[in-house]
């Protein structure tokens, strides 16, 4: 505001401030024979400058500086637990007092299971010795609208629990999709101090069953089938491998290391599911479609198909054979299109089918047809033709198919009646009247042409 009216300025959206505490929390809680450590969080819901550092403390006196807000420490040393931020060390969250011999293992933090089958969930847990008055109760709980929800009551009688001193088992049979979910081990006793709920959930996903076959490939060389599933699998799962249908009884292992025969096809399972894989194998041999069908007629648009069996499935190449040489590569699809096909396309065509799993081709010859060409004539014997000699006329057209032929003289603007119906016409002893035009005609059913010949007789 100024002393001059309406001479002023409110700032919005204003400055909010929340006051916050800091608080230690325990993100990762994990006891057994192997492990023994807790992960904590310096935790705030001030969002914080990223270049914010921690200090942590135990029992009052300080122990680390992290520029991470995580700290991982030792269970038996998680005891009176405290942070703060760097440069505000005076002002440092409550203690937090981890127990010593009490926590859980979950293990494993994410699992998948198929529709329909039975799943066991296992935790191995530690708790301090109890009186005998004390009962201990054990459960495994989900979270529905943020709640903790008693397992039994969401999935009824499909659950079975076995607890013993140190491992609590949930079996849950016949998995339908809402029991995708996150579980929670808890269990309690009749000491409103002696209990315990899991830090860190077990997050299970319910799918449908989906199995196939990976080849994974090092150079030229094949170095693995690998049976895939869409559903994480423990380490110690037992795999099923078939090969042309038949079980490889020695084959146990998730990846398959053998020679590959590229006549052969094979498949996997996991050992406890009824469910295999498709099929993989090698390209079989390819056949070859042509499309129009009947013959190929020079001028025509034709379109030349490569097909295999192949899983997974094959890419393709062709080239054009010449003599014990190839051409270069005409196509990398499975089809070879010619818009306008050339009687010098005729030839052998090789159509290579492969995969990481081998290779095979087939060759077709593809022979196109043309009408006749202009025919030539050659006379025989050559020079001047004299009266009273023998005269061979000759007619050829390069044709595919052949052609026939036909002689006739031409009389003006009439023509002779046929004279042959050879490539040749022959005058055993020509006379000065045989002199004029001759002309030959090559003829088929894809066209006709011909062309016209002077001959002329002298006289003795």
């Amino acid at each position: 505001m100024t002393k001059i009216p309406h001479e002023k300025y409110t700032g919005l959206p204003g400055v909010t401030l929340s006051v916050t505490d800091l608080k230690v929390k325990e993100r990762i809680s994990v006891i057994s024979r192997k492990h023994n450590f807790s992960r904590l969080e310096c935790h705030t819901s001030c969002n914080l400058p990223k270049d914010v550092s921690y200090v942590w403390f135990r029992d009052g006196q300080e122990v680390s500086q992290q520029i991470s807000k995580y700290y991982s420490v030792s269970i038996h040393e998680a005891k009176a637990i405290s942070c703060s931020v760097t440069g505000h060390e005076n002002i440092r969250s409550p203690k937090l007092s981890v127990e010593d011999n009490q926590g859980v293992i979950e293990s494993s933090f994410e699992i998948c299971a198929i529709r329909g089958s039975t799943l066991k969930i296992s935790c191995d847990y530690t708790y301090r010795p109890i009186t005998t008055s004390q009962q201990k109760k054990f459960c495994f709980t989900a979270m529905e609208n943020n709640q903790h929800v008693n397992v039994k009551n969401t999935l009824r009688d499909r659950t079975e629990y076995h607890c013993d001193a140190s491992v609590c088992t949930l079996s849950i049979s016949n998995l339908i999709d809402n029991d995708s979910d996150e579980y929670e081990f808890n269990f309690t006793s009749n000491n409103e101090n002696a209990g315990y709920i899991s830090s860190v959930g077990v997050t299970l996903s319910v799918r449908d069953s989906h199995i196939q076959v990976n080849v994974e490939r090092s150079g030229s060389q094949i170095r693995d089938l690998v049976c895939q599933s869409n559903c994480w699998q423990p380490y110690h799962v037992s795999y099923v491998w078939y090969k042309n249908g038949q079980i490889l009884s020695e084959e146990k292992k998730k990846r398959l290391q053998k020679i590959i025969d590229p006549a052969d096809s094979y498949q996997c399972s996991v050992d406890g599911y009824k469910d295999r894989s498709l099929a993989v194998y090698a390209p079989r041999l390819p056949s070859v479609s042509v499309s129009p069908t009947g013959a190929i007629v020079e001028g025509t648009s034709v379109r030349l198909t490569c097909s295999s069996d192949a899983h997974p499935a094959a890419n393709y190449s062709w080239i054009k054979k010449n003599g014990r040489q190839s051409s270069h590569l005409l196509s990398s699809e499975p089809y070879l299109v010619f818009s306008s096909i050339k009687s010098t396309d005729s030839g052998d065509y090789r159509c290579t089918a492969e995969s990481d799993l081998g290779i095979n081709s087939t060759l077709t010859f593809i022979d196109v047809q043309y009408a006749p060409r202009l025919p030539s004539v050659s006379v025989s014997p050559t020079g001047a033709i004299v009266e009273g000699t023998s005269v061979r006329l000759t007619c050829s057209s390069d044709a595919h198919p052949a052609a026939n032929y036909s002689w006739i003289k031409k009389n003006g603007r009439q023509s002779s009646h046929l004279l042959s119906s050879e490539p040749y016409l022959v005058f055993s002893s020509i006379k000065s009247t045989d002199s004029g035009d001759y002309r030959c005609t090559a003829e088929s059913d894809l066209g006709i042409n011909s062309t016209l010949t002077f001959i002329d007789v002298q006289c003795l």
